[in-house]
This record gives structure tokens, C-alpha cells and sequence, in this order.
């Protein structure tokens, strides 16, 4: 039997430890070690709910830590599986960040990646009439380097954001105005 090299390819990762495989092909392990979640009940049907989620240009507008400053042009009209998006963040000084969605299930869940593998996920579940109840997570157990976003002091100042992302979200799809970037990371 011969095989094509594409094969060999998927068979030789399929046979890495955990730790070889690239960032991005790591599945989460979902211990709760190495990620913090905040959950929110919000007053909009899922579907609008998604729909501000697989928009990338909403991304500035849920960011509550400064850090996302714009989007970079050419912008994919909706995020779906395998879409690559980058946006300019402000770190240092100003730079662009490149992020993979990495997790998607159409109206449930969607996350997103930058090349180091740390996760933000949404995942979506139909509350009563007329209402979402949304989880948000900072997840770094996918990460290159889980050891180096835990000295970076990322899991703590994540933790607060998916808190304030979880407010802006709602007050998007609610209409209402939008709480200030202090008000959504220091509430929670």
C-alpha cells in the first residue's frame, strides 16, 4: 500500500505527544486548570446573539482591556471554522494580532486562537423565552507556552475581561449603550 505524502503527514501528528503538536491542533483539555469562565444570562435570542459574535468587526466593540484598537482590512464578512482574522492591539506600541477560529458549532459556540493557542471561546445555550445564556472563556491549555501565559499575569486579566466582554455583548444585542471599558473589567 502506498501513501500519499499528505497522509504520512496527518498520520506522523496524529502520533505527536500533546506537547509537539502546533498550538492551534491541540484540543482543550477542559480540566478547568488552565481556564476561567464567566457566564451570563442574556435578553436576546441566540441567533442574535451569534450573530454579533461571527462578526469580526464587533471585536473592537467587546474588548473591554484597551488592548484592541481596530480591525485589519481585508475584514472576513462572517467567522466559520478556519477563518483567520487579525485586528490591531496595542501592547508595547501598536501592533497587529492574527487569530484562527479554531472552535465552531453554527448558533453554539465559536473560539478563536492567535498562533500561540490560547483560546477565547463563546458557547451559547437557549435560557428561557427570548434569552441566551452565554459562557465566556480564556482557555490557555491549548497554549505553546501555558507556563508563560501564567507568568504573563493573563489568566487573572482575562478573567476580568470575559466579564466585561460578557456586559458589552449584552448591551449590543439589547440596544442598550454600551458600559465603559472600566465598568465591564472591574465589575467582575
Amino acid at each position: 500500500m502506498s501513501l500519499k505524502p499528505d497522509q504520512v503527514i496527518q498520520i506522523l501528528k496524529s502520533k505527536l505527544p500533546r506537547a509537539l503538536k502546533p498550538p492551534l491542533e491541540r484540543t482543550p483539555q477542559r480540566d478547568g486548570h488552565r481556564a476561567r469562565t464567566k457566564t451570563a444570562t442574556i435578553a436576546a435570542p441566540p441567533t442574535k446573539v451569534f450573530a454579533l459574535l461571527v462578526d469580526p468587526r464587533r471585536q473592537v466593540e467587546l474588548d473591554v482591556t484597551g488592548t484592541v484598537t481596530g480591525i485589519v482590512e481585508p475584514v472576513p464578512t462572517r467567522l466559520a471554522s478556519g477563518v483567520q482574522f487579525s485586528l490591531l492591539v496595542r501592547r508595547l506600541g501598536p501592533s497587529r494580532a492574527h487569530y484562527t477560529v479554531v472552535e465552531f458549532e453554527e448558533g453554539r459556540r465559536i473560539a478563536w486562537a492567535p498562533a500561540t493557542g490560547q483560546r477565547w471561546r463563546f458557547e451559547l445555550t437557549p435560557g428561557s423565552e427570548e434569552e441566551t445564556v452565554v459562557t465566556a472563556t480564556f482557555d490557555w491549555s491549548t497554549a505553546a507556552s501555558s507556563g508563560m501565559v501564567e507568568r504573563l499575569g493573563e489568566p487573572d486579566r482575562y478573567e476580568a475581561a470575559l466579564g466585561g466582554a460578557l456586559m458589552r455583548l449584552e448591551a449590543l444585542a439589547t440596544g442598550r449603550k454600551l458600559p465603559a471599558d472600566d465598568e465591564g473589567a472591574s465589575s467582575h
